[in-house]
């Protein structure tokens, strides 16, 4: 293919003329169709190149991640056995300018960097591959990185805990490097709203994989000390998210505790601990909420 693939990909999006639009997307299924690892070997580069505009770059992106993540079972399993089969070097680059891309001061290029690194997550996660991904997340929403990166990187976490199997042991081996990330960027000492935001909904996202966390107290009070500070917190959207947090809480611990004696019958005794933990969040939400709107 001797034409430029980023005019291409410019064309298929920011082109008024829609015969010029469908003339791009033509050449865009036949090279991937026809020639999918050089495709994905362009779109790579061009999702990379920080030269290149916003729209290039996320249409490049979502094209990787297309080709990696479909909610047909069928062609799912044929992505996935693709991917499988690429050699290593090929795979690398791909991921190294994806966690490249997910630095990028262009929001918009980051979260399409953090979709298509969930995508490649849901591969190779449960094929206990890309070993590295969450200690790289964990450094990148220390206190001292950028808001940019801490934001992205949380929103790569909600994104692989939407999409992955929690079930899956080599997935849920990973819930302390997702906790760790979450509560960094969460926590009250945060000075972004926005990455405390990201942080909660990621959290949101996260409940089912950070299960065994809860069944430790420490972790589990720390993990509502952060929820309900941000119950506390100046801003509106954040005080509601941290609220919703709570209401999900509730109805999720309570169905975890039932399910967890059902199978552990020997560790019922900890069933007390889940009802009493229930019952102080109902009269914290309580406070709460008798708080939150005498304020108005």
């Amino acid at each position: 293919m001797n034409v430029d693939i980023s005019v291409v990909l410019e064309n298929a999006i920011l082109n008024p003329d829609p015969q010029e639009r469908s003339q791009a997307e033509s050449l865009l299924n036949s090279l991937s169709e026809n020639n999918w690892m050089n495709y994905m070997q362009l779109m790579t580069e061009v999702l990379g190149d920080e030269s290149k505009k916003t729209e290039v770059r996320i249409l490049a992106g979502l094209g990787i991640k297309n080709q990696l993540s479909s909610k047909d079972s069928i062609k799912r399993l044929s992505q996935i056995d693709r991917w499988i089969k690429i050699d290593q070097e090929s795979k690398n680059q791909i991921k190294n300018i994806s966690l490249k891309a997910l630095l990028s001061n262009d929001d918009r290029v980051a979260n399409t960097a953090a979709q298509l690194v969930a995508a490649i997550a849901e591969i190779e996660l449960p094929r206990r591959e890309w070993n590295d991904l969450m200690h790289i997340i964990v450094e990148n929403t220390k206190a001292d990185r950028p808001v940019n990166v801490k934001r992205a990187s949380l929103l790569t976490i909600g994104y692989i805990c939407e999409s992955s199997d929690p079930s899956n042991p080599a997935v849920s081996e990973q819930s302390n490097g997702i906790l760790i990330a979450i509560v960094q960027g969460a926590q009250s000492s945060e000075p972004s709203v926005v990455v405390r935001k990201t942080a909660l909904s990621a959290l949101i996202n996260s409940l089912e994989f950070i299960a065994r966390n809860f069944d430790i107290e420490g972790e589990r009070n720390y993990i509502m000390q952060v929820v309900c500070e941000a119950t506390q917190a100046d801003d509106t959207e954040l005080q509601a998210l941290a609220f919703a947090l709570m209401k999900k809480l509730l109805v999720w611990l309570l169905n975890f505790g039932v399910l967890f004696v059902k199978k552990k019958l020997i560790f019922i005794y900890k069933l007390k601990n889940m009802v009493i933990l229930i019952i102080n969040l109902i009269i914290l939400l309580i406070l709460l909420y008798h708080k939150y709107y005498q304020l108005y």
